[in-house]
């Protein structure tokens, strides 16, 4: 279900962006009328993207947010084991970052 949706979302990027170019090819040799109905195509689309962004924004924002309460329970479960990891990590990243300062 979630290949139909991007899917979907691709399909309708490739439409909006193929409108967008027909737009900007024949702006100036378009009539007024047609050139309005063109806009508004384009407008409709880019809408039904936006929508369908909109959506998805929200699924991967509880997406993130169930991430965050498992992270906390373990480290409540588990919390040598996630200091052991804080520390680990903050080991690396410093020597990361000391390396990087150095060139190399």
């Amino acid at each position: 279900m979630e290949n139909t949706a991007r899917e979907k979302v691709a399909s309708d990027i490739k439409v909006l962006v193929g409108d967008v170019e027909e737009l900007v090819k024949s702006a100036s040799s378009r009539t007024g009328e047609r050139l309005a109905g063109l806009r508004e195509r384009v407008g409709k689309k880019l809408l039904e993207v936006k929508d369908v962004f909109g959506k998805k924004e929200g699924a991967l924002q509880a997406k993130a947010e169930q991430a965050v309460v498992s992270v906390k329970d373990y480290c409540r479960k588990n919390p040598w084991t996630a200091l052991g990891i804080a520390a680990a990590a903050g080991i690396a990243m410093g020597f990361l970052l000391r390396r990087g300062r150095r060139g190399g």
